[in-house]
């Protein structure tokens, strides 16, 4: 991605983004407030200690890593549940999702729609390259028009879907 393009887009989302208390939804600031704006422990990187809070919530029991680097499954594996790099069982429900920056914004989409099938109301996909290239902006765009994920958030370079039922669709921009 142009350089330029990327400062504008960053720019942008700092403009239009919320915080915490900016946000309306019960569910949102609930998740914001006690992972996401959670400190990280020293050796890891912010989004290191991202992923390892959003896999150490209680009702995940398996992760699936799907193009991890190395870092990423470490910081995954640090929250001691199972991880998988790979799904082949097409009839189990996934709890967490997370897609690494080894895949392309094609490969995303094609896990993503071969996945969206396989989830319940507590299942989260946590993407990582939302905003990387071009290619993967429009994946994330056309991932968040998706009728199936529920509330969608953005926090520039990762993205987090949740599939709530309870629910209206959502879409968050939050400053991260």
């Amino acid at each position: 991605m142009n350089p330029i393009k990327k400062a504008y887009l960053r720019f942008k989302h700092y403009i239009i983004s919320n915080t915490l208390h900016g946000t309306h939804s019960p569910f949102v600031y609930h998740f914001l407030e006690n992972i996401v704006y959670k400190k990280s422990k020293p050796q890891q990187s912010k989004l290191e200690g991202l992923i390892y809070r959003i896999s150490n919530w209680d009702f995940i029991d398996h992760v699936y890593a799907l193009g991890a680097t190395y870092s990423e499954i470490e910081a995954l594996k640090s929250s001691q549940k199972d991880i998988t790099t790979t799904y082949t069982n097409k009839n189990e429900v996934v709890s967490m999702v997370y897609f690494g920056s080894l895949l392309s914004a094609e490969e995303i989409k094609n896990a993503y729609n071969n996945l969206k099938n396989n989830i319940n109301t507590q299942s989260v996909f946590v993407f990582s390259t939302t905003n990387s290239s071009n290619e993967n902006l429009e994946v994330w765009k056309y991932i968040c028009r998706d009728e199936k994920n529920i509330i969608s958030i953005d926090l520039f370079s990762i993205g987090i879907l949740f599939f709530v039922d309870s629910k209206p669709k959502e879409h968050f921009t939050i400053l991260y």
